[in-house]
């Protein structure tokens, strides 16, 4: 699951189902739509056609020419260049992109078709880049997108865990193969760290926005 990191050590210290468990993730893409959420396997999803998916924000002008620096939200930077995308209101063309380091690794700069000063880069700050839903990458076995998770309510057996809020995922859990984490937020404003995997998963529906999972005993007190 390719997300962004967070300090999980009490969920890395789970019980011994966990620690198996882990060895059957369930792969998480990101690529959020206006109302956030998930995708996972034998997944019932549906979206309406006003929505969009983001792909980045626009932060600011990177260079002379017309390029400008984003926060990236998708795994798939590869597909930008020649890519119709719109950003706010307006259709572009992706003329070329690539992923800076340093203190903007993780970032990507964008370069649109007809942008080609500082003055126009300008005029796109603090704007989503965005495509249809129809347009995301395509899933493989075992994959969802947070996008159709979010917002997800969570049920452990019968008992509500919570909503989910966010994907997250340890520090290098893909070189570890660690599971990544379900932030679950419940009523009393509490904050759980469920593992996403198959050995837990019993259904998602995100067309009624419900995830069913069997979680082993103890699992919701230990975050």
């Amino acid at each position: 699951m390719k997300m962004r990191t967070k300090c999980l050590t009490k969920m890395t210290t789970t019980a011994e189902t966990a620690r198996k468990a882990a060895s059957q993730q369930v792969s998480v893409k990101r690529s959020p739509a206006v109302c956030r959420a998930f995708y996972f396997p034998e997944i019932i999803h549906t979206m309406p056609d006003t929505e969009r998916i983001t792909l980045a924000h626009l932060l600011r002008p990177q260079g002379r020419k017309g390029e400008l620096l984003a926060e990236l939200l998708t795994d798939f930077p590869e597909r930008f260049t020649g890519r119709n995308v719109r950003a706010g209101t307006v259709d572009y063309t992706v003329e070329s992109y690539f992923l800076p380091v340093g203190k903007n690794a993780g970032r990507v700069v964008l370069k649109f078709a007809g942008v080609d000063s500082i003055n126009d880069a300008e005029k796109l700050n603090g704007l989503d880049v965005t495509i249809p839903p129809e347009e995301r990458a395509p899933l493989e076995e075992d994959e969802a997108y947070v996008s159709d998770l979010v917002g997800c309510t969570v049920f452990d057996g019968e008992s509500v865990v919570g909503i989910v809020d966010d994907v997250e995922a340890p520090e290098g859990s893909a070189a570890l193969d660690l599971a990544q984490m379900l932030v679950v937020k419940s009523e009393d404003g509490g904050e759980h760290l469920v593992p996403f995997v198959k050995a837990y998963i019993v259904s998602i529906d995100t067309e009624k926005k419900r995830i069913e999972m069997k979680l082993p005993e103890g699992l919701i007190g230990l975050n």
